[in-house]
C-alpha cells in the first residue's frame, strides 16, 4: 500500500488524497466493496444473513458497499484507513427478494474502515432524475450497479431522492477539503439542533426559538395524562446556570367534557392558572399560538380556530405575548394562503372512491381538489356525484376503465364528461378493497383477485405518471404473502410481506420516492380506533411529504418489518427529539359519547320469543321512557329508528359541530338494519353497562359455540373510541362491539355529513 499526496495533519491523523493497493489507485468518490465486519445493529446483521435477503447477485451476498470520502493514517498505530458513506444493496432493505439485483441505495450512515478491508472497486452509476432503472439481468457475476435513491430506515422507512450536487456542496461549504463527508455534516447538524442554545432573550432547540411571551406545549407532568399541557413562558434562565429551567404561567382547558346538556366542551378555550411555576426546559415540545377574543363570535375568531395549534382566551387582563413570534407566525400563514391562491390545489384522481371519504378528507386539506373519481358500485358513485357536483364521477370497473384508456377510448362519466388525460392529474389516491388483506377475513383464498387491486392503482400511476401517489389499506396488507399457498384458513409460504414489498418496488421503478407508515385514525380526531397503512409517493426531485403530527392522544401500535430485521413502522409522534419519542397530543381522543351523544335515543323492542317478558321489564321501560321500534324482519315494516328527528340537544363539542355542517336542523335516516328475532332478543337482553356482551345474558340465549360469548353483542364504553367498523354491522358477528352503552337495542349507524 502506498499513500498519495499528503493533504493535512489534524491532531492524531494524517490525511492523504489517494492510496494505491495492489496496483489499483483509489481516490475519494470511488465506490468499493469491502469485507463485512461486525454490525452494531444486530437486527440489520440478522436480516443481511436471512434467506429472503439473498440476492441473485453474488457480490451483494458477500460484500458491503461504501463510497470513499477521504483517507487518513492513524498517527498512533500507523494504520491506514479511509472514511466512507455506506450504501445498501436493495436486497438488504425491506425489499429483500423483490429488489433489483444491481440497485444500491445511498444511506446517511458513515464510518471509518481499514484500507485492507477493500476488496475492489465496483462500477456505480448515479442515475439522474429523469433516468429509469436498467432491466435486471439477475447475473450472479455482475459487478456494475446503479443508485437513484437514499435509503432512510431509522424512523419511517423511506426511499428519498438522492441529494443534488448543489445541495451537497452547500452543506460541505465549511468542511475542510481533506475531510469532506456529507453524512458527518448532517449528523453534526442534527447534534447542533439537539443542543440547547441560549443567548440573551432567546432559548433555542431543534430549530425553534423561544422567547418570553411565547406559548408552548409541555410534556405532561403526571404519568396518567396523555394530553400535552400548555403554558406561557414568563422567564428564561441565566446563561450562566448549568441547569436549564424556565418560568411559566400554566393554562388549562376550561372544559374538556360537557357537564350538562347546555355546556359546550370547547377544547380550544384556555384560562390562565393563578400561579407561575418553574419547570425543566426538556418538557417543552414546540410552540402553540394563543389569541384573545372578547367573545367567540368576534371578528376573525372562526378563521383563527381553523388553524392547527391555535387556541384562545376570553380574559385579556393578563394577556401579553411575544409580538415578534406572533408576527412571524401570521406572516407564514399569509404566505401559505398566497401560495395556495397562486398555485391552486393539486388535481386528484380518486380510485375505489366509495361515497368519497378519502377524497373529502384530502379536499379539506385545501392542497387537493378531486377532479375525477372512479367507483364500481352505482349507489356509491351516485352518492359521490350528488355530494360532489364539481367532481367527475365514473361508475366503472377500474380494470376495464384502464384498458379503455390505454386503447384511447373516450370514457364518459355519470354526467357525460370525458375522463382526464395524462397531464391532467397531479395525484392519484385510493383505498382498494381490503377484504383480501383484512384480519377479519376468516375465509381466505389462495388466488384472491382482490389482492391484485393495489397493483391496478399502480398501473394507473404508470399511465398518468402524476406528481404524487397515495395508497391506503388495512394493516393486514403489510403481512400479506405473495405466491402463498392456502393451508386451512391461512396463507403460508410464498414471499413474506410480499404485497407490501412489491408495491414499494414498483413505485421505485416508476421513479417515485416512497415513505410508508401505519397511522391510527384516533390520533387525528376520528372517534374510532382504525389503523391504516399509508404509502406516500412523490416523483423524484419533488418534496416528499411528511406524515401529519398526531393531534389527539391515543395509544397506537408499532409494527415490525421482516422477521430478523430491527426495522419497524414507528408510531406517530409529535416529539421534536428523535431520541425521546412520546405519544402525547394537544387534545384527548374523541370518544363514543363525543361522537353520537347528540343523537336522539331509541330502543328496539324485545320479541321475547325465548325468555318471557317480566314485570320488571315493563317497569324499566316506563322509567326509561324511550321510544321503541320493532327490529325484526317483517314484510313492509319500516327500518327501526327515526327517518327524521330533532337532535337531542345543540352540538356539545367541535366534532358534533363539524359533523352537522351543511346539514338541516334535523337528523335524517337515524335508523338501523333489521335482524332475526334471536339476534334482537340477545341484543336487547345484554345489560346496559359498558363492556357487557353475550356472556352476561341468561344461558337460554347462549349459542352452541360458547367461545364466542365474549366477542359478540358487545356494548361500547361512552368514554372510549369505537372499534374498527367492519363492512357489515351485525351485533352477532365475531369481535362485534356495536351496541349503544345506554340503549337496550340500537346498534351503530353510519354518521356523517353526507
Amino acid at each position: 500500500m502506498k499513500w498519495g499526496k499528503k493533504l493535512a495533519v489534524e491532531e492524531d491523523k494524517v490525511f492523504y488524497k489517494t492510496i494505491t493497493m495492489d496496483g489499483e489507485l483509489y481516490k475519494a468518490g470511488d465506490v468499493v466493496m469491502v469485507e463485512p465486519g461486525e454490525d452494531d445493529r444486530k437486527g440489520r446483521q440478522g436480516n443481511y444473513k436471512s434467506q429472503p435477503s439473498q440476492s441473485s447477485n453474488g457480490n451483494a451476498n458477500r460484500f458491503w458497499f461504501i463510497q470513499i470520502c477521504y483517507f487518513f493514517e492513524d498517527a498512533d498505530d500507523g494504520s491506514k484507513q479511509f472514511h466512507g458513506r455506506w450504501l445498501e444493496h436493495g436486497s438488504k432493505t425491506f425489499l429483500q427478494e423483490t429488489a433489483h439485483s444491481r440497485e444500491l441505495f445511498l444511506t446517511n450512515a458513515c464510518a471509518d474502515a481499514p484500507a485492507t478491508s477493500i476488496y475492489r472497486k465496483c462500477d456505480l452509476k448515479f442515475l439522474g432524475l429523469a433516468e429509469r432503472e436498467p432491466e435486471d439481468d439477475t447475473s450472479y457475476e455482475g459487478d456494475s450497479y446503479f443508485c437513484q435513491y437514499t435509503w432512510l430506515d431509522l424512523d419511517d422507512p423511506t426511499f428519498a431522492s438522492l441529494p443534488q450536487p448543489e445541495e451537497v456542496e452547500a452543506d460541505l461549504l465549511f468542511a475542510p477539503d481533506y475531510r469532506r463527508c456529507h453524512s458527518c455534516v448532517l449528523a453534526e447538524r442534527m447534534e447542533q439542533q439537539r443542543l440547547i442554545h441560549h443567548s440573551g432573550d432567546c432559548i433555542s432547540q431543534f430549530g425553534v426559538d423561544y422567547h418570553v411571551g411565547d406559548f408552548v406545549y409541555l410534556r405532561p407532568s403526571k404519568l396518567d395524562n396523555e394530553q400535552l399541557e400548555i403554558a406561557q413562558i414568563v422567564g428564561l434562565p441565566s446563561p450562566a446556570l448549568n441547569t436549564v429551567t424556565i418560568k411559566v404561567h400554566m393554562l388549562y382547558h376550561v372544559a374538556t367534557r360537557p357537564n350538562t346538556e347546555e355546556t359546550f366542551a370547547d377544547e380550544l378555550l384556555l384560562k390562565f392558572s393563578r400561579s407561575e411555576e418553574t419547570t425543566p426546559f426538556d418538557r417543552v415540545d414546540g410552540k402553540c399560538f394563543v389569541s384573545y377574543f372578547p367573545q367567540p363570535d368576534a371578528e376573525g375568531f372562526k378563521e383563527w380556530i381553523k388553524e392547527k395549534d391555535h387556541f384562545y382566551v376570553l380574559d385579556s387582563r393578563k394577556f401579553e405575548q411575544c409580538t415578534r413570534c406572533m408576527e412571524e407566525h401570521e406572516t407564514q400563514l399569509s404566505m401559505y394562503r398566497d401560495f395556495l391562491a397562486q398555485e391552486g390545489p393539486l388535481s386528484m384522481l380518486e380510485l375505489f372512491s366509495g361515497a368519497g371519504g378519502l377524497g373529502t378528507g384530502l379536499d379539506q386539506s385545501n392542497f387537493v381538489k378531486t377532479a375525477a373519481a372512479v367507483e364500481f358500485d352505482r349507489y356509491a358513485a351516485e352518492t359521490y356525484q350528488i355530494n360532489h357536483p364539481d367532481t367527475t364521477v365514473y361508475c366503472k370497473d377500474v380494470i376495464e376503465l384502464l384498458r379503455g384508456l390505454e386503447d384511447g377510448d373516450d370514457v364518459k362519466s355519470l354526467n357525460g364528461k370525458s375522463f382526464p388525460k395524462p397531464g391532467d392529474i397531479d395525484i392519484i389516491a385510493g383505498g382498494p378493497p381490503c377484504q383480501a388483506f383484512s384480519g377479519a377475513n376468516h375465509n381466505r383464498k389462495q388466488d384472491d383477485v382482490r389482492a391484485t387491486l393495489p397493483f391496478v392503482m399502480l398501473s394507473f400511476a404508470e399511465f398518468y405518471l402524476p406528481k404524487y401517489f397515495l395508497l391506503e389499506n388495512v394493516v393486514g396488507l403489510l403481512r400479506h404473502r405473495l405466491l402463498g399457498l392456502l393451508q386451512g384458513r391461512s396463507i403460508v409460504d410464498g414471499i413474506q410481506h410480499g404485497v407490501f414489498k412489491l408495491i414499494t418496488r414498483i413505485l421505485l421503478a416508476l421513479g417515485y420516492q416512497v415513505r410508508v407508515k401505519v397511522l391510527q385514525a384516533a390520533n387525528f380526531g376520528a372517534p374510532q380506533s382504525r389503523e391504516r397503512i399509508i404509502f406516500l409517493g412523490a416523483r423524484q426531485g419533488l418534496k416528499l411529504p411528511e406524515f401529519p403530527l398526531p393531534t389527539h392522544a391515543y395509544s397506537a401500535q408499532e409494527h415490525r418489518l421482516l422477521e430478523h430485521a430491527d426495522l419497524k413502522l414507528c408510531r406517530s409522534t409529535r416529539s421534536r427529539d428523535p431520541s425521546r419519542p412520546h405519544f402525547f397530543a394537544p387534545f384527548r381522543a374523541v370518544t363514543v359519547n363525543d361522537a353520537i351523544g347528540d343523537l336522539p335515543a331509541f330502543d328496539w323492542k324485545n320479541p321475547h320469543q325465548i325468555i318471557p317478558i317480566k314485570d320488571k321489564d315493563i317497569q324499566e321501560r316506563k322509567v326509561r321512557n324511550i321510544r321503541r321500534f320493532e327490529a325484526t324482519h317483517a314484510p313492509g315494516r319500516d327500518l327501526p329508528g327515526f327517518l327524521s328527528a330533532e337532535y337531542a340537544h345543540p352540538p356539545m363539542n367541535y366534532f358534533q359541530q363539524r359533523i352537522r355542517e351543511g346539514m338541516h336542523n334535523v337528523v335524517e335516516e337515524h335508523v338501523t338494519p333489521m335482524y332475526s328475532p334471536l339476534i334482537v332478543e340477545r341484543t336487547t337482553t345484554v345489560p346496559l353497562k359498558p363492556g357487557a356482551s353475550l356472556k352476561d345474558v341468561p344461558a337460554q340465549l347462549h349459542p352452541r359455540n360458547l367461545h364466542n360469548l365474549k366477542t359478540t353483542h358487545g356494548r361500547l364504553h361512552p368514554n372510549q373510541c369505537f372499534r374498527t367498523v367492519l363492512t357489515h354491522c351485525n351485533p352477532g358477528a365475531k369481535n362485534s362491539v356495536l351496541l349503544h352503552h345506554s340503549v337496550s337495542g340500537s346498534t351503530l349507524i353510519v354518521r356523517g355529513p353526507y
